[in-house]
């Protein structure tokens, strides 16, 4: 007989994302994860963290988007109207963490997590992104929703 715990979990899998670390040339400067959920699968992001190099201090804005491009060369990268803005922190040292309930913030294949770090603290500093998440399989989406 199987378990309702066991039934709960089936298919669970946490998942840990990265970008790699980049040297800001400017501001505002996009950073883009390196990992984006596989065929098949979604993910509920738990956590996200910008971490920043430097003593000043910088805001962040944060997207989802299935095409990074979008976040190039001649984009105002501090408007929130930015196509799937989801979150900010303004003013504060970008060495923040965000966390998210389950479910609260889904990824679907093909999805990646930008970050736009802006102000004083951001030319010339190493940016990096951290998270971590809950992937299932897509069919099994309810789970994160639950």
């Amino acid at each position: 007989m199987t378990s309702a715990i066991e039934v709960a979990v089936q298919g669970v899998k946490p998942v840990r994302f990265r970008s790699l670390p980049v040297k800001a040339t400017g501001t505002p400067f996009a950073v883009v994860t390196a990992s984006t959920p596989e065929s098949g699968y979604v993910w509920s992001v738990l956590s996200l963290r910008g971490s920043i190099a430097t003593a000043g201090n910088a805001s962040t804005n944060w997207y989802r988007t299935s095409d990074p491009s979008v976040f190039g060369p001649g984009v105002n990268l501090t408007n929130e109207t930015l196509p799937n803005f989801f979150d900010r922190v303004q003013n504060a040292s970008a060495n923040t963490d965000f966390i998210y309930t389950k479910g609260e913030l889904i990824l679907n294949t093909g999805e990646y997590i930008v970050g736009v770090f802006f102000g004083a603290g951001v030319t010339n500093a190493w940016i990096s992104i951290t998270g971590e998440a809950i992937e299932v399989p897509a069919e099994m989406v309810g789970k994160l929703l639950l």
